[in-house]
């Protein structure tokens, strides 16, 4: 059965969805099948970031044969390098043939809008059953697919129907934080409301403290969090990456190693390398 990896942030700005994309992506270059999942419909931005896209093989399509049809098969409208590779754009093309073979989607078009999202909860008088009734479904239709790993990418909100719920079913969580002084005091209450409701969450709780400073002590970052975290420094050249439409950097890709080696991933370590970061097609 796939193993569910939920990323959460209390906030947006975090790094939630680069450094998510980034694990599934070296997850699936050390030859694990994985599935790359978007839930945050509120504010949904791996096609955008990606122009990894499609007008039929997406998450609000998946969600609205859930509802209409009442049938969780997601392989159906996964989006896979070959369907992508289809494109005429050859632009397009050549940014997606450096993608990795084992790495699937399941994400928001391009073109979606908040307002299409169907409703999925009907009563509301109900709507705690019915959330779970509906999550239990979802993570049990991701749990038996063909995948080693899902990786979630979830709404900021906690009572969001893939919030709260779906971290309590999640097999691991990796919490993304910056330090401000604000994040990290959000980030405390709500893994305090967490701990207290879920059980056991401590023991899948996955500390990762983003865009941190190489000058500060690394001891000093440790202080500031219950867990010791994995600490991914300040990349200078992210901005680059990202206007280049690729996925994270060298940088953050080696120091998500050690995350993966936290989790029990099997994976080939590297030591600090001179490589580009899209010239591995897997």
């Amino acid at each position: 059965m796939a193993e569910i990896i939920s990323f959460y942030s209390v906030a947006h700005s975090q790094g939630k969805k680069t450094l998510s994309l980034t694990f599934a992506k070296l997850l699936a270059e050390n030859e694990h099948k994985v599935l790359y999942v978007e839930l945050d419909y509120r504010k949904p931005s791996v096609a955008l970031s990606t122009q990894i896209t499609h007008t039929r093989r997406n998450t609000n399509e998946y969600f609205q044969e859930t509802v209409v049809k009442e049938s969780f098969d997601v392989e159906r409208h996964v989006l896979t390098k070959e369907e992508l590779l289809k494109t005429e754009d050859r632009n397009v093309k050549k940014l997606y043939s450096n993608l990795p073979k084992r790495l699937d989607y399941l994400i928001y078009p391009i073109s979606f809008q908040e307002s299409n999202f169907p409703t999925i909860i009907q009563d509301q008088e109900k709507a705690e059953q019915e959330a779970q009734d509906f999550i239990s479904k979802f993570i049990y239709s991701l749990k038996t697919t063909k995948y080693e790993y899902v990786i979630l990418n979830l709404p900021i909100e906690l009572y969001s129907i893939f919030g709260f719920e779906v971290i309590g079913s999640s097999d691991k969580v990796v919490n993304i934080v910056t330090p401000s002084a604000t994040r990290l005091f959000e980030n405390k209450n709500a893994i305090t409301f967490l701990s207290s409701n879920i059980p056991n969450l401590e023991e899948n709780w996955n500390i990762v403290m983003n865009m941190t400073s190489e000058e500060v002590d690394p001891s000093e970052y440790n202080q500031l969090v219950k867990e010791e975290p994995i600490l991914i420094p300040y990349d200078i050249h992210r901005q680059k990456e990202e206007l280049s439409l690729q996925i994270g950097s060298e940088t953050i890709q080696e120091k998500l190693e050690s995350l993966a080696l936290k989790l029990n991933i099997s994976i080939t370590q590297t030591s600090p390398r001179k490589r580009t970061f899209f010239n591995r097609g897997v």
